[in-house]
């Protein structure tokens, strides 16, 4: 037998077992396969194929497989058999079955063949896929955790000899390779396959045949078009029945979808295994039975438990498993409070939907937050997701912040100035606060929330034009031109006025909404402080002022009164001489008319100064307006009209009428040069007006002023008028609007009214006149009648010498003629020593000294203690240029006899001669009648004829150190003490005061000491007195502000503060008092 004859026996055998196997294959195939009829009838079934419908492969048997297919996918599964009886390849789709009441999903590939004959079958390949789909639908609802399972595809088959030969494929396996069933039969894999391909395939049936076992393996093949395409491929031996392997079948199935599948989720799995311990969290898992399924390392590090009781599986059940008691003990044992945590988690597995979020808090003060939700799959809940966050740090620091912001808060709350914060709203108010702190409440009157209800700018700018600069501010605030301390006034809820300092910038938040930050500062005690003391130091300027004129003053009183005393008083003795009917007595009375307004130039100058002879009497103001009507009406301008309205029942005046009559006349006279060349009316009225307080408060210019009733003179013109900074100036001395004014018309009247202790108020507007409005206070006195001034007796004769003594030859011979006119003898000296000589020689002689105050080597002063210590009744008459209250002021403990003031007039001089010399007289007193005017100027009692008062006696025990380098202000001030009883020493610098009081500190019972002097200053001063004696009375005076002066020296033992150009009254009683009790 030939090779041939032998394949061909054997070749029966083999196709037989090849049957077999092939049966095997079909009958135990995983997937189903049937064989139909052309009308699609059921012929043959395998196991799978059976199951895979849901009945026995005997039932399945001739029923049409077309009533398994779904509705939908009839035409579907239709056009697949039809494809297959006409002979197309393989085809393959997914249709729907119906398997039971169930719906499965099946991948279904048709092929026809014939079985014998011309009959005509079909062999269908159906595989199962309703789990992939599962799968899919499972991976797509979870989408974290898995990718899509990937689709199943048919699976390529063969067979092979013991050579490795093809003896059958496929038609996926003909798919696969790109080569028809017939083309691989009888053909190797090298000669189908790429080389190495086929190399590898030998290689493995050679293995498979060798080891008489299946072998399964995985492995990356391409296809015909060079696809790379993973396959687990089954490779079997064939045995023939002797037992020889005599080739091989093999089966594979694309699994390049699972690989990928496999890829991703190893990729999916790598990346939630990295976010899971990456996350700052610990995450535990568990299923619906509270199994662990999964858990970080965080978890176990919070929780600081064993590694080995997270072990992950069905044996380690949280609540239940043996570890219970351990895991338990770890979670609880730190726990404050594990009774709620236990009743949480137990709550949490009978409610598997519910969320969850508490706070958890540890023995050793650590704080976790516990989140918890339900893990589910396609919608429904298989477990629970607990994630624990230690916020231990975040608490503190939330604690800390919210500290901070208390804290902020507060500092807000309690700023002395009001902060607020607001932004700009489109409806009204337009402007919405968010911060209010309570000074913006205590500074506006409003809260927060009623601001807004009402709105700022309507409640804080009621003025609409206040209101609209505000809203037009801050348009140009929103657009970066901040406010910087800017002053604006705003109107408080209760209707009050408040100045603020306000200081404003834009900030933005996280929306980038700008809001306006403000600082607002009350600054109105601040500006009514600023201008009281712009107010004082106008008044301190004013009083330096007042000071510097009553220095000019004195001098001119002095020098310029000597010079017009010859003028007066030779054309006085002159005018004597001549005969009634000489004609040069009329030039001699334009002379003596033109001196006097010299004097009364003079007059005027002393009285703005406040240093004016002030006799104080009860006067009527209607009647001293009555006694100069005929006066007043030939000073002004023919074109001017009076119209006189005086009160007939006007309370009495504590004043000076002389003076009185000055204001009234020199008021007529500027409404007269107000009125220019126009015609107009004068109107002058008197009559009464109360004040209050307020009303006080409110006239400028004139502190003091009380609340009580005051007499009123008014005068009124139709004049021109004055603007505002004209009056401002109007009583300023040497100020005027007229051509040849002087300017002191109205200082006069300001000065009178002062010394007065009246006011002045004053309206005017040009071309609409000027009204001035005169106060004084109210006297509950009755003002005397009038009567006319005494005139001594033409008759009178003197006899006895007159010592005169003067430094001005001019005014000595005067003097000489005027006394000697009268029938007295007189002597002349030129200064005091001289003086002191001439009456040791002739003391019995002298009946009376003419004494000039100011004189070289030896003055008045001391020229009149040396005469009194050689004749301590001598009668001196003091004569000086300065005022009277001036100059007797020095010699008040002395004892005068009579005070003349230059220029000399004939009349005045008998006078006061008459009354000097006379048998009865007494010395003068002149006694204080109230407080000083201003800057040192005094106001005296008018004296009565049968006046015989006399200073109070000095007192050697009681004396006072003044010290002042003005020499007016130590006379002034020794004289003001002297008249209250004391003895007083003077020094001219700190220096001096100190080595004086170290003489008299015995008997000196205080200092009055002027702050600034020059060498040894004020303070200096005060520093070595309190060295010398720690309790030594000290009054500082200075032209400050007396709080000032308090606030400079706290601490130091000042007695007391006195303003120099305020009254000492107050303080000599205070002193008097103090010794009295001592």
């Amino acid at each position: 037998m030939n090779e041939k004859d032998a394949m061909d026996s054997e070749l029966p055998q083999a196709m037989q077992e090849v049957s077999d196997r092939y049966r095997d294959l079909f009958d135990f195939a995983p997937i189903g396969y049937f064989r139909l009829d052309a009308q699609g009838r059921i012929l043959e079934v395998n196991v799978a194929g059976a199951a895979l419908l849901g009945l026995d492969r005997s039932t399945a048997v001739e029923q049409p497989f077309g009533q398994f297919v779904a509705e939908k996918s009839r035409a579907r599964f239709a056009e697949l058999l039809d494809d297959a009886l006409r002979g197309n390849s393989k085809q393959a789709c997914e249709i729907e079955l119906q398997r039971g009441g169930e719906l499965i999903y099946a991948v279904v590939g048709a092929v026809s063949a014939h079985d014998g004959g011309t009959s005509i079958s079909l062999r269908l390949t159906v595989t199962d896929i309703t789990h992939r789909m599962r799968m899919e639908d499972a991976l797509r609802e979870s989408e974290q955790r898995q990718r899509a399972l990937l689709d199943t595809i048919p699976d390529p088959a063969w067979l092979k000899d013991k050579a490795g030969r093809f003896v059958a494929v496929n038609a996926a396996w003909c798919r696969f390779t790109g080569a028809t069933a017939g083309e691989a039969v009888g053909k190797t894999a090298f000669e189908l396959l790429p080389a190495d391909m086929a190399a590898e395939f030998e290689e493995k049936d050679r293995a498979v045949m060798q080891s008489r076992r299946p072998s399964r393996c995985e492995d990356l093949l391409s296809d015909k078009d060079g696809r790379p395409i993973w396959f687990d491929a089954i490779n079997s031996p064939l045995f023939s029945d002797s037992g020889e392997a005599v080739g091989t079948a093999g089966i594979a199935r694309d699994i390049s979808e699972r690989r990928r599948m496999e890829d991703a989720l190893t990729q999916s799995l790598s990346m939630l295994r990295a976010t899971l311990e990456s996350t700052a969290d610990g995450i535990l898992v568990v299923d619906l039975e509270g199994r662990i399924v999964e858990c970080n390392q965080r978890f176990a590090d919070m929780w600081q438990l064993p590694p080995a009781l997270l072990v992950v599986g069905r044996d380690h059940d949280l609540l239940t498993s043996s570890r219970d008691q351990e895991i338990m003990k770890s979670v609880l044992g730190p726990l404050k409070d594990p009774g709620k945590f236990l009743a949480k988690v137990a709550e949490l597995y009978t409610q598997p939907e519910a969320s969850s979020f508490d706070v958890l808090e540890f023995k050793d003060g650590r704080i976790f937050e516990r989140h918890s939700l339900p893990q589910r799959v396609s919608g429904r809940p298989v477990g629970r997701v607990w994630s624990f966050r230690d916020v231990t740090e975040r608490r503190r620091a939330e604690e800390t912040l919210r500290a901070e912001a208390e804290f902020r808060r507060a500092i807000v709350e309690r700023a002395a100035d009001g902060l607020c914060v607001c932004h700009e709203v489109p409806e009204d108010p337009y402007v919405r606060f968010t911060v209010w702190n309570e000074s913006m409440t205590r500074i506006t009157g409003y809260t927060m929330d009623e601001i807004n209800r009402r709105g700022w700018y309507q409640s804080m700018y009621p003025d609409p034009d206040l209101r609209a600069k505000a809203v037009e501010r801050m348009t140009r605030m929103r657009q970066g031109d901040d406010l910087l301390a800017e002053e604006w006034e705003i109107t408080r809820a209760d209707g009050a006025k408040r100045q603020l300092q306000i200081s404003t910038s834009v900030i933005h938040d996280s929306d980038g909404t700008g809001h306006a930050l403000a600082l607002m500062h009350d600054i109105t005690d601040r500006k009514r402080a600023e201008q009281e003391k712009l107010e004082m130091e106008r008044r301190m300027l004013h009083a330096q002022k007042l000071e510097c004129i009553g220095v000019l003053a004195g001098g001119i009183a002095h020098d310029f009164n000597n010079i017009l005393a010859g003028i007066l008083g030779y054309a006085d003795l002159a005018r004597a001489r001549l005969p009634s009917s000489e004609p040069a007595r009329e030039d001699l009375e334009v002379i003596k008319k033109a001196a006097r307004r010299a004097a009364d130039l003079t007059r005027q100058i002393l009285a703005y100064s406040g240093k004016g002879k002030f006799i104080v009497e009860p006067v009527s103001v209607s009647r001293i307006i009555e006694d100069a009507r005929k006066m007043l009406e030939i000073s002004i301008s023919k074109k001017a009209v009076f119209d006189f309205s005086l009160a007939s029942d006007l309370p009495a005046v504590q004043g000076d009428a002389s003076q009185i009559h000055q204001v009234v006349l020199n008021l007529a006279i500027n409404a007269s040069e107000a009125l220019g060349e126009n015609s107009g009316t004068i109107a002058v009225s008197t009559g009464t007006v109360r004040l209050s307080d307020a009303e006080c408060a409110a006239i400028n210019g004139h502190r003091g002023l009380r609340e009580g009733l005051y007499v009123r003179l008014e005068v009124a013109d139709t004049g021109c008028g004055m603007d505002e900074q004209t009056l401002k100036k109007i009583f300023d001395p040497f100020f005027t609007t007229k051509p040849r004014g002087r300017g002191l018309g109205l200082s006069a009247v300001d000065g009178i009214v002062r010394g007065h202790k009246g006011a002045i108020r004053v309206s005017s507007a040009p071309g609409k006149g000027t009204t001035f409005q005169v106060l004084f206070p109210a006297s509950d006195q009755t003002a005397p009648l009038s009567s006319g001034p005494s005139v001594p007796s033409k008759s009178w004769r003197g006899n006895g010498t007159v010592l005169v003594v003067d430094d001005e030859e001019i005014v000595r011979n005067l003097a000489k003629r005027m006394i000697e006119q009268v029938g007295f003898s007189v002597l002349t000296a030129n200064d005091g020593e001289e003086a002191v000589e001439l009456f040791r020689q002739h003391r019995n002689e002298i009946s009376c000294v003419l004494l000039d105050l100011t004189m070289p080597r030896l003055d008045g002063a001391g020229t009149f203690r040396e005469l009194r210590r050689i004749d301590s009744k001598v009668r001196v008459i003091l004569s000086s240029g300065y005022t009277e209250e001036s100059a007797i002021a020095q010699f008040a403990e002395l004892g005068l006899a009579g005070f003349i003031q230059k220029p000399y007039q004939l009349d005045t001089m008998i006078a006061t001669l008459q009354q000097a010399v006379s048998e009865e007289a007494a010395p003068v007193a002149w006694e204080r009648a109230g407080g000083s005017g201003i800057s040192g100027g005094e106001t005296v009692s008018a004296p009565t004829k049968d006046a015989t008062a006399t200073p109070q006696p000095a007192c050697e025990s009681r004396t006072v150190l003044i010290v002042d380098d003005d020499e007016l202000v130590r006379q002034s001030t020794q004289a003001t003490f002297m008249l209250a009883g004391f003895s007083a020493v003077t020094a001219a610098d700190g220096e001096e005061a100190i080595r004086k009081y170290r003489e008299h500190q015995d008997r000196i019972v205080c200092v009055y000491l002027d702050l600034t002097m020059p060498g040894m200053g004020g303070k200096e001063t005060l520093c070595e007195l309190l060295r010398i004696n720690s309790k030594v009375r000290v009054i500082l005076a200075s032209g400050c502000d007396e709080g000032e002066l308090a606030e400079q020296f706290a601490g130091q033992a000042v007695w007391a503060f006195s303003h120099k150009s305020e009254p000492l009254d107050t303080l000599i009683r205070r002193l008097q008092e103090a010794l009295e009790r001592r």
